[in-house]
């Protein structure tokens, strides 16, 4: 997406830069299995 993820503000951030939400929601559920 933007090269890495720094936190949540970044997440919520993308969408805006024209990222869909399904992408969204794919890297939210792969940061929860990391942690």
């Amino acid at each position: 997406i933007m090269g890495t993820i720094a936190g949540d503000d970044t997440i919520f951030i993308t969408p805006c830069k024209g990222i869909t939400t399904q992408v969204l929601f794919n890297n939210i559920n792969r940061i929860l299995d990391v942690e």
